[in-house]
């Protein structure tokens, strides 16, 4: 799994192509609780312009460890993982896969 550093009150953003309706698979450990949201493109300006996360298509609590997964429509969407803490960076390490086939970006 790739390991990045979200710096504070700051996300990463996984960019999705789904070639067809299918299911997202992706986990996701922090060393300290994110949150995690999935949002289409529309969804994506949403959040950009301010919206709290109600917008996405799925959303999570702050957790350190998240497994689940959620089903996309065809085209573009964006997994986002967030730092919500104002001072401390996190390490996160995430995977992500469409059934069989990743399609990251």
């Amino acid at each position: 799994m790739p390991v990045r550093l979200i710096k504070p009150n700051q996300n990463l953003r996984v960019r999705i192509n789904a070639p067809r309706r299918v299911d997202l698979r992706f986990t996701v450990e922090a060393d300290r609780p994110v949150r995690t949201l999935v949002f289409d493109e529309a969804g994506l300006k949403s959040f950009d312009q301010g919206e709290d996360g109600r917008v996405a298509e799925y959303h999570s609590e702050a957790r350190r460890l998240l497994e689940d997964r959620v089903t996309l429509p065809a085209g573009t969407s964006y997994l986002v993982i967030m730092n919500t803490d104002k001072q401390d960076p996190v390490a996160v390490r995430y995977e992500v896969s469409l059934g069989a086939v990743a399609y990251v970006t």
